[in-house]
């Protein structure tokens, strides 16, 4: 008997606000398997407004013995072309020692966190056999279901090393926790704690990006990230743990937080490990500036105004008097999230003396808020580089 590996699921209906997947046959799988072999899904749960998730996939032999597989299942956002390979989320793999010819046999991901917007997500769950030497290739799998996620995005979330990739080398996250105290300040810490799984010590390098959520390496992209922070050497099966504490300055919405891990081995930096995009919601601030990375503490733009002479710029110096150069050019609305990747074609420059302290300067300018242009860039010598809304 031939059996096709069309991907139906099994929806039980549970009390106490479980969300129920989908239950409408999703068909046609992006990539041919065997006719032997299929995956289907014997659950496929959402609960706590999509906080949790509870998965049980089978795996089906007809005709012929299938050898050690594993099994594993991913969420990407629906209705994405080709969207598993741009996952949201990627379980961990479990071990299937072998399917009888004829036989069944399932895998059991039972409480699963997932950190996700509200949205709908496809499901899809996918076999590959495993190969001499640890290698492995695909040999069924497909979308199984839909999830909508209800729950709000929260203001603090910790994750732990099931809500993260695989990792590629000896330094691996084994934490990470997101807070924010007030929204509307923008102002997000970050604590990680990273593990050293090496036979010797190694040391590292790590970085945050915060971008679109939709965007599988927004670290091409960034719309806002950290300077990449230097990790000692870790010792053989230590620890370390690193905090940031940083008011991003963006627009308000929806954005994704990713750290990404380096392992410096001998001369060169390899990827390590990195987190999947976490959502964090981020709402319209008092003040008129954006950033796209932390200012240095010695000098920063804290407030900027229009005025009749032009911009009024209030710095705070926490360092000795300085004398800084500062250039400024005006910025089409089109470019308020990519501001920072763009190199204007003029920009005027000026020289500003900066007492220590707190400080106000005019960067004397025409300022026309009837066009598209209601934005400026400033930057602050080395120390900041700001878009301000000069028509708010």
């Amino acid at each position: 008997m031939r059996v096709h590996a069309t991907l139906n699921v099994l929806v039980l209906a549970v009390a106490g606000g479980v969300l129920v997947a989908n239950c409408a046959p999703r068909l046609g799988a992006p990539t041919s398997a065997p006719p032997h072999v299929a995956v289907t899904a014997d659950q496929v749960l959402a609960s706590n407004g999509g906080a949790r998730a509870r998965i049980i996939l089978r795996i089906s032999a007809a005709t012929e013995d299938l050898g050690p597989v594993s099994l594993f299942w991913q969420v990407a956002l629906a209705g994405v072309d080709r969207g598993w390979h741009e996952p949201q989320y990627v379980s961990s793999a479990q071990a299937i020692d072998g399917v009888p010819a004829g036989e069944s046999r399932t895998a059991e991901w039972l409480d699963t966190p997932l950190s996700l917007p509200p949205g709908r997500y496809d499901v899809s769950g996918w076999a590959h056999q495993v190969l001499a030497a640890g290698d492995t290739r695909h040999v069924a799998g497909g979308p199984l279901a839909s999830i909508d996620v209800t729950r709000p995005v929260p203001s603090s979330v910790r994750l732990t090393q099931e809500s993260f990739v695989v990792p590629n080398g000896p330094l691996a996250l084994r934490t990470v926790t997101v807070d924010q105290d007030d929204p509307l300040t923008q102002h997000v810490s970050l604590a990680i704690t990273i593990d050293n799984r090496a036979d010797r010590p190694f040391g590292g390098r790590v970085y945050w990006v915060i971008g679109r959520f939709s965007d599988s390496e927004p670290f091409r992209t960034a719309l806002w990230q950290t300077d990449w922070t230097t990790i000692p050497e870790i010792d053989a099966g230590a620890s370390t743990s690193l905090v940031w504490q940083h008011s991003i300055g963006l627009p308000a919405g929806t954005y994704a937080l990713s750290v990404w891990l380096h392992t410096r081995i001998d001369s060169t930096w390899e990827h390590s490990h990195r987190s999947f995009n976490i959502p964090i919601e981020l709402r319209a601030g008092s003040d008129r500036i954006q950033r796209a990375r932390p200012p240095i503490l010695q000098g920063r733009v804290v407030d900027a105004r229009p005025d009749p002479r032009g911009l009024v710029l209030v710095v705070h110096n926490d360092g000795p008097d300085q004398s800084v150069w500062t250039s400024h050019a005006l910025v089409s609305d089109r470019r308020r999230f990519d501001w920072h990747q763009q190199t204007p074609d003029t920009m005027a420059s000026a020289r500003l003396e900066v007492p220590s302290g707190r400080s106000e300067h005019v960067l004397a300018w025409p300022l026309d808020c009837g066009s598209d242009v209601r934005f400026a860039r400033v930057t602050l010598g080395a120390f900041d580089d700001v878009l301000v809304d000069v028509c708010s």
